[in-house]
């Protein structure tokens, strides 16, 4: 046997020098050295005297460096010596018949300053021949991985012409499966249940961000459970919600017949719950605010659920009142009551019941306001006992009941009637007869404008009388708010 220099010894045993005497050929064998055995037939061992695949390399060196630019003997080199510009590649080619392959290539990536460059990773597989051999994947010098990218920006892009673009599967049926995102300080992940139900994790403090439109927060939901929409959330409110434009709304798309008001199937509903009901006065409701400065909110007032009665654990249903507040000179006061049985109370309501007590008052012939000074009951304040009239807060109809006691005179009639800003509205007619304590009254609906005002008008007609003002209800005075 021939053995020349031309086989480059240091790809075969490192000795830098070949003899005739380094090779050895036995039966169904050639070996070179203590490095290289063939075998007959035609597995290729480096450092394997018995190589089961057509090349097949050994080695035994505890190499632990992390560094992975070592070259040491558990390395397999494929060298391409020629850099002569960006893309120059160094490629393992799987073949399969002659006719379809499979490549992984090592590139020339960037260039970086005199012996320094960048250096990539593509793989390749073939879809039919037709089509040869495409790229599938690639790991750029920076360490950015493309899937169906050429170009990967990030650590990782994965680019699709359509469909589904990737999918985590766990095979088992009874574990919750998951993709963790950790950073030094937290952590979420992001999976399915047992169930089958999508979640979201995150860490003891962290809570969700949704972002839309680019660097636009749209939505966060708090560790706390709390959520904001537009608006950092607070742990006052379990949802909050903030916008210029509409920001609530139900819609459904069935037709449905209300047969019911506790049926919970209607598909158009809002339903609030407190699971923490423990006494009676316990409820729900809906609070309101308002702010001048969009920095600062003031309270606007609330629509509340009230449970009457004393509280049962074990009731099926819970009698309740809806109550109605709103804001007025920065307190919050409750207006209106609908209670369990339907009826309706406004406790805030104008309304005044006022009396006279101006003592025996002259009655002579002509107009004469009757001077009720003395008010027993005057919600809102409305009515002025100074003036004896009661000022409208808004416009509407008021339900007004006046009445009189007269005692003797001269009178041939008296007319009592009601006024607004001065013009009389309804009244009552009496005839004078000169009898002691002669009672009237009279009572209808004004319609009025807020600021326009209501009082009550004694007429006499040739002659005089007393007009008796002892304080008690024989001369008084009552006024409603109707609508």
């Amino acid at each position: 046997m021939t053995v020349t220099k031309s086989l480059s010894t240091a790809l075969i045993d490192g000795t830098g020098a070949i003899t005739p005497a380094n090779v050895t050929v036995s039966t169904n064998t050639m070996t070179v050295g203590t490095a290289m055995y063939v075998v007959a037939n035609g597995n290729v061992g480096v450092g394997l005297s018995n190589p089961s695949a057509k090349l097949d390399i050994y080695s035994n060196i505890n190499n632990l460096s992390s560094n992975l630019n070592v070259i040491d003997a558990a390395t397999a080199r494929i060298w391409n010596a020629n850099v002569g510009g960006i893309g120059v590649s160094t490629k393992l080619n799987f073949g399969v018949a002659g006719i379809g392959s499979s490549v992984i290539s090592g590139y020339y990536a960037a260039f970086n300053g005199s012996n320094d460059i960048g250096t990539g990773l593509i793989f390749g597989t073939q879809t039919n021949t037709a089509g040869g051999t495409v790229e599938r994947m690639r790991i750029n010098n920076s360490g950015n991985v493309g899937i169906g990218n050429s170009s990967p920006s990030e650590r990782l892009v994965v680019q699709s012409t359509g469909g589904q673009i990737g999918t985590f599967y766990n095979p088992s049926s009874n574990v919750n499966s998951w993709v963790g995102i950790s950073t030094a300080t937290g952590s979420s992940t992001y999976g399915v249940d047992t169930d089958n139900n999508a979640y979201t994790y995150t860490g003891p403090g962290s809570g969700i961000k949704f972002f839309t439109g680019g660097a636009n927060e749209r939505m966060r939901i708090a560790s706390d459970g709390s959520i904001g929409l537009a608006v950092v959330p607070s742990s006052l409110y379990k949802v909050m919600i903030a916008g210029e434009s509409r920001g609530f709304q139900i819609q459904a798309s069935t037709n449905q017949t209300i047969s019911r008001y506790d049926d919970n199937s209607l598909a158009c509903s809002l339903k609030l719950r407190n699971l923490a009901m423990t006494a009676n006065a316990h409820g729900i409701g809906v609070f309101f605010e308002l702010s001048r400065d969009g920095a600062n909110a003031y309270n606007a007032g609330y629509i509340a659920s009230i449970s009457e009665d004393i509280y049962s654990s074990t009731a099926s249903t819970q009698d309740s009142s809806l109550v109605f507040a709103t804001t007025q000179n920065g307190g919050t006061t409750q207006r209106m009551t609908l209670d369990s049985v339907g009826r309706v109370t406004v406790p805030q309501q104008p309304y005044c019941r006022v009396v006279s007590s101006a003592g025996n008052v002259t009655i002579v012939s002509g107009n004469q306001v009757v001077p009720y000074n003395s008010a027993l009951s005057n919600i809102g304040s409305y009515f002025n006992t100074s003036t004896y009239r009661f000022t409208m807060p808004v416009t509407g109809k008021y339900l007004v009941t006046a009445s009189i006691e007269v005692n003797g005179g001269s009178a041939q009639y008296y007319n009592l009637y009601v006024r607004v800003n001065g013009s009389g509205q309804f009244g009552t007619f009496q005839t004078g007869s000169g009898a002691a304590y002669q009672q009237f009254s009279t009572n209808g609906v004004v319609y009025g404008n807020a600021t326009d005002y209501i009082d009550v008008a004694l007429f006499a007609v040739s002659g005089s009388g007393t007009l008796e003002c002892s304080g008690d209800t024989r001369c008084s005075l009552s006024i409603t708010l109707l609508s």
